[in-house]
This record gives C-alpha cells, structure tokens and sequence, in this order.
C-alpha cells in the first residue's frame, strides 16, 4: 500500500477512530472495564471526542480505552503513519528513520514502536494450538563475541550454539501455518515442556534435529522424527526442521535493521517477527523455474489494512506506559 493512499484513507483522527471501532468492537460496542454491551454515545463536544457511556459500571470510555493508544499526547494520524513505516517494511525500520519523517521525537517512535511490539505478544496466548506436522529449533540471538584473550595472550575461543552467552528463543513452527517464538532463560527440558505442551497439540507430529532435549519432549506427543545436523543430514524423506530454519533467518535479519536489541526487550523484537510470518498469504504466481515459467505457490504479506486489524483486534487489555524510573516501557494492568 503505498503512502498516498494510506494517507488518503486515515486522513484525520475521526478516520482512525473509525477504523478502530471497526475492528476492536467487531462483535459489538462493549465497556472495556466491565463487558457490558448496554452502552451509548455522548452527545456534545463529548461526541467529538468519540466518548460513550456504559448504563451497567455508569464509566466512560473510548475504543481505545485499556490499550496502548489511551492517553496518547500525539493525534492518531501521527500514530498510524509511525506504524505504516514499520509495518509496510518487509523487516521493520528503526526508530531514528522513522523519526526524521514523521517529525516525531525518537524516544516518543522507539516508546510506539515498542509498545505496538508488546501488543503483538497475542500469539503466544492464543488457545489455538498448532497441529498436524510441527518442527522444534532454538535461535540463539547476539552478534559476534569479541577477540579476547587469555592471561597467556592466546586467542579465547567463544562457545557457538547451546551453552553460548546469546540470548535463546525457543521456536515452535506449523509446517504451511503458523508459528510461536519465546525467549527462554535456558534450553533445559524443564524450561522448554511447559512451552511446547501449551503451544502445540498433543496429536502433532514434531520434527527437529538431534537435540536430546527436543527428543524427551516429543515423546509426549503422539510421533516424533529427528534429523541429525551433525551427521550432514538435513532433510530425508520429508524429515527436516527447515520451516523453522527459516523463521530463524527471519530473526537474524531483525538484526540488519535494529543492529543491537537488548534480552530486557528481545521478546517485543521476536514477537514482531512472529506477527509478520504469521500473516502472510498464500498467493498462486507464475515464476521462472529452471528456464520454464512455472505456476508455484508463494507465500505474500497479508494487505496492511488487514494486518493492523489482526493485530488491533486483540488490543483491549494491553495496556502499555512508558517506566518514569527506568525509562523504558511496562504493562499495565
């Protein structure tokens, strides 16, 4: 969608309220503080202010009372037009471009942005479980270590993978569908079952590579295959983790736009990541495939004005404000 149009299409805040209505009360105007659905709109300069009240708790409210755009300081164009740069962006956009084109403050897009990461955390609770054939892998996240060395003066070899000091990010991945990444203290069985068994349905068929840990795990599920990466095998007869392979890739290059993302904010990053590898498409093309134009199915970003409402559908109750001690952001409940 190009800027124009979006432009266009959220010309004012009353359009952007429009469009929340739309999707946050998708079933129904409701009171975000007690549920009622016995609610009406103020009139007068209340009306303006899209204000309602709730005839049950008699509390006002807005579509965006109890998410993260309540008592916003910026209009609501302001806020699409942050999220437009980010969204549309095949990996995200730092906060400093965004910045210098929205004439928006850094520390108020980088508080936006991360807020709107925070939101995206929704996949991670859904009760929908991934089915059918699902893969295991662990993303270890970090740069390269520096060259150090020993009191001798030799070179000090850094660990690579488990055991290494990069921040790990447990990856569970639907084959064709959907997947669910969260950041763990350690890849320790005990840390990684709870996890996998309230993300993935117990008639799954996990796949991964030799990991041990992973192979405990999947015996409480109803098959299980491995493929061993140290012994150069990769993908046979259909086993292989690759689905979850490339989600990682996904995550590496989370890296080539943000540079540095701290473990504190690691989650907000990967669920970003998540959110634009769950909502693609699947998009018949005809492409060219060893010197012959072939049809093939590819998988395509969502529309953005579909995205958004995915994600703006599950906003009531992420309430996010900016930590007056240390700066950064907290729920609030």
């Amino acid at each position: 969608m190009k800027l124009t149009d979006f432009q266009e299409a959220f010309p004012d805040d009353t359009a952007c309220m429009r469009f929340l209505e739309e999707t946050v009360w998708v079933n129904g105007r409701h009171c975000p503080e007690c549920g009622c659905l016995n609610t009406v709109p103020l009139g007068g300069k209340a009306a303006e202010r899209h204000l309602y009240h709730c005839r049950d708790c008699h509390k006002q409210f807005t579509v965006t009372s109890g998410t993260w755009l309540h008592s916003r300081k910026l209009p609501l164009t302001k806020y699409f037009e942050i999220l437009y740069y980010s969204v549309n962006s095949s990996f995200g956009m730092a906060s400093t471009r965004i910045s210098e084109w929205t004439g928006v403050s850094q520390k108020s897009v980088w508080k936006i942005l991360q807020a709107f990461r925070e939101l995206q955390g929704f996949w991670l609770t859904l009760t929908d479980k991934l089915t059918n054939t699902v893969e295991f892998d662990t993303k270890y996240v970090g740069g390269q270590p520096r060259k150090q060395k020993d009191a001798e003066g030799n070179r000090v070899k850094n660990k690579r993978g488990r055991g290494t000091k990069k921040q790990a990010v447990f990856v569970a991945a639907e084959r064709q569908g959907e997947v669910r990444a969260t950041v763990v203290p350690n890849e320790a069985e005990d840390t990684i079952r709870p996890l996998a068994e309230a993300q993935v349905d117990p008639q799954a068929h996990i796949m991964s590579d030799g990991d041990g840990t992973f192979a405990k795990i999947a015996r409480s599920f109803a098959l299980q295959s491995q493929c061993s990466h140290r012994d150069w095998d990769f993908s046979k007869d259909g086993v292989h983790n690759n689905t979850a392979e490339s989600f990682n890739s996904w995550v590496e290059h989370m890296r080539d736009v943000h540079f540095f993302v701290s473990k504190d904010h690691m989650q907000r990053y990967v669920n970003d990541v998540m959110t634009r590898w769950n909502l693609r498409v699947a998009v018949e093309r005809e492409v060219t495939q060893k010197g012959q134009r072939v049809r093939k199915i590819l998988m395509e970003k969502m529309p953005l004005l579909d995205r958004l409402r995915v994600i703006f559908g599950h906003a009531v109750g992420c309430n996010v404000r900016r930590n007056r001690k240390t700066g950064g952001i907290m729920v609030v409940a």
